[in-house]
């Protein structure tokens, strides 16, 4: 599989979002794909928010969803979102490696928050 990738080294971790939203009520979750894929595949896997404090209050919900929906779940995160809910509420990110690699994948995690909130 090593040799799949263009310099045939091993990929150390994948970054992915948690979920297709920002910000949810309270047990509101109905999409687990994203966040259920590191328990499924028996993976190491750390998260982590990006674009903490980020407004959404003078946007409308007609520019965030100027697209008809791809499908039905994609309608479900669409109907679901609420401006209010998601102002200042950050992004989560994973970063996923393979099976009994906690150490690297908290390494990565770490490496990641520190170069997106690094004072230049």
């Amino acid at each position: 599989m090593d040799s799949q990738t263009a310099s045939g080294r091993r990929v150390d971790g994948i970054i992915q979002p948690v979920a297709p939203y920002m910000a949810g009520r309270q047990n509101d979750d109905h999409y687990y794909a994203y966040s259920a894929i590191a328990n499924v595949l028996d993976v190491s896997a750390a998260v982590f928010p990006v674009c903490s404090g980020y407004s959404l209050k003078d946007i409308a919900v007609e520019e965030v969803f100027s697209r008809p929906a791809l499908n039905e779940e994609d309608a479900k995160v669409q109907n679901r979102y609420r401006a209010h809910d998601a102002q200042n509420m950050p992004v989560g990110l994973q970063v996923l490696s393979r099976r009994l690699e906690e150490e690297k994948v908290l390494a990565m995690g770490q490496a990641i928050v520190e170069a997106l909130y690094h004072e230049a």
